[in-house]
């Protein structure tokens, strides 16, 4: 058990997306190097805390509902959503999970994976605009 768990570990941080897992209630319980990296958070910082923790206040409350929709019905989420660095700095990310689930059925918490997507986030708003 233990060599799987240094194995997932190991291949979590050679990935370019951050890799994050949840308990039901949307605290972190494991995040890779690169999610630290996108978010500017570290492991300390986030792992038993609420993985909103760092989105933008501006998205916050439609980030949350959307997350407890998805969790209260047992389905995958997906959001878009300015993120705001401790270092001050914002960027777009994408963050996808999927539930996972006990054997007797219980959801137990999510497995995601999170993405900078600030680089066509603003490549849609210019091409929105008529810049090119």
């Amino acid at each position: 058990l233990r060599q799987g768990e240094e194995l997932y570990r190991a291949l979590s941080d050679l990935v370019s997306v951050g890799i994050f897992r949840t308990d039901a209630p949307g605290r972190c319980m494991y995040v890779n190097r690169q999610w630290c990296e996108i978010t500017g958070l570290s492991r300390g910082r986030i792992v038993g805390s609420s993985w909103f923790t760092g989105v933008h206040p501006e998205d916050a409350v439609r980030v949350a509902a959307e997350w407890s929709a998805a969790s209260c019905a047992g389905l995958p989420h997906e959001s878009e959503f300015r993120f705001q660095r401790r270092d001050g700095q914002t960027l777009w990310a994408r963050a996808r999970s999927v539930p996972q689930v006990a054997a007797d059925g219980t959801m137990t918490g999510y497995l995601g994976v999170i993405q900078d997507v600030t680089e066509q986030h603003a490549a849609r708003a210019d091409h929105c605009h008529g810049f090119h």
